[in-house]
């Protein structure tokens, strides 16, 4: 039995959300998921929340998150993550025709700090800053670029 029924993160969840979902990061896998697009099984990360929430992060997402977070997925356990929707503009190159969508964007409200406690559910969760030994190299030399600016 499962501690938590799983919910994914998707557009409908986010507009009852009112647009904003923000979660804990309890664990990041790679799941065989159906693609909805081609009804083909494909193999996708899935991170899972501490609530119980899934997100297959899109391409854009997943650029985002190893920006904040590095490469290194078992790092990512415990770091809060905020998903929200934001409208994109597509022109159609065949026709010329502008169509407007929805897309699931990624941000965190502090890439260095991560959340400790015995579980990640827990309401007495800590945030605590993260050693410098955690933060990816890429993520110091941009921040050390940002102050010479």
């Amino acid at each position: 039995m499962r501690r938590h029924v799983a919910t994914w993160i998707n557009d409908s969840l986010l507009v009852q959300l009112d647009g904003r979902y923000e979660g804990v990061i309890s664990g990041v896998t790679e799941q065989v998921v159906r693609n909805r697009y081609t009804a083909q099984q494909e193999l996708h990360p899935v991170i899972t929340f501490s609530d119980g929430h899934r997100l297959i992060p899109n391409i854009g997402a997943r650029r985002a998150l190893i920006e904040m977070f590095g490469p290194k997925t078992e790092g990512w356990d415990g770091r809060r993550l905020v998903i929200t929707r934001r409208r994109i503009e597509r022109t159609n190159r065949e026709t010329g025709k502008a169509t407007s969508a929805w897309e699931k964007v990624v941000s965190c409200p502090d890439v260095h700090a991560r959340v400790v406690a015995d579980e990640l559910h827990d309401d007495t969760a800590v945030v605590e800053p993260v050693t410098a030994d955690d933060i990816p190299w890429d993520v110091k030399r941009r921040a050390a670029l940002r102050e010479v600016q």
